[in-house]
């Protein structure tokens, strides 16, 4: 897939007045800007699964067997989140992930004709777990740094994010939190977009007024949630061409 965007490439939806863009922004209101990550600043390089499931190909694991263990993954993650609820912090997610791995390792040794002495639990449900969070899933896009170094001098930015509570780390893996001043993601807050909770709690610690804000997000349900509680909110789609360097246009224009 190819990630690198022209910034002249835009569709005109984007700029003008229409059902999924706003009317172009009186700019002597707007003071801070708040982002979306996945879809807006950065996009997933490789899922979590796709690692595990290249590891146990690697050590040998028949692959219709590998696939059929982690087809379970679904079914197992609902379990696990009736049982024990949201991820919070960090140590719920880790626990997650480590109770998943064992999971897939117990699972694919009992279906496996293989009869090896390193095909222990523990240690497979180690390997799975370190190597698949230690493999970034989050890649920026190519225009996140020049759009970002543009719109810092002027505004205030900021990240509003419905995910776990490792993406916190992917923007320090990045190196693009220097450039925000405040990070809220979900799983912090207990609640995630589009609930006007979480658009409010970030309001909030940002200090700021929603009609001082312009909100930027890939989901129109998140852009429609914003626009309801008066902030200026774009829909950044980039599937159609749209780019975050025509979105810091419209800003500093």
């Amino acid at each position: 897939m190819n990630h690198k965007h022209n910034q002249h490439d835009v569709n005109p939806h984007f700029l003008s007045s229409t059902a999924t863009s706003p009317k172009p922004i009186d700019m002597a209101d707007v003071t801070t800007v708040i982002f979306d990550v996945g879809g807006v600043l950065m996009f997933i390089h490789e899922f979590r699964v796709t690692v595990m499931k290249r590891v146990l190909l690697s050590r040998g694991y028949d692959k219709q067997q590998v696939e059929d263990v982690l087809a379970q993954l679904p079914d197992f993650d609902a379990a696990y989140f009736a049982q024990h609820g949201n991820i919070v912090d960090w140590a719920d997610e880790k626990q997650w992930l480590q109770t998943r791995c064992q999971f897939v390792a117990q699972q694919i040794i009992q279906a496996s004709v293989l009869s090896r002495a390193c095909d222990d639990v523990t240690a497979l449900t180690d390997q799975l777990f370190m190597l698949s969070f230690d493999s970034p899933q989050y890649q920026l896009f190519d225009d996140t740094v020049p759009a970002l170094q543009r719109l810092f001098p002027r505004f205030s930015l900021n990240v509003l994010s419905n995910a776990t509570a490792s993406l916190d780390w992917s923007l320090d893996l990045a190196g693009i939190r220097p450039y925000f001043e405040h990070v809220v993601i979900s799983a912090y807050e207990q609640c995630e977009k589009p609930d006007a909770a979480i658009y409010h709690k970030a309001l909030d610690r940002i200090g700021v007024m929603p009609s001082a804000c312009v909100f930027i997000d890939d989901r129109i349900e998140n852009v429609e949630a914003a626009r309801a509680l008066g902030m200026q909110a774009y829909h950044l789609d980039r599937s159609q061409g749209m780019t975050l360097l025509a979105f810091a246009d419209v800003l500093l224009s």
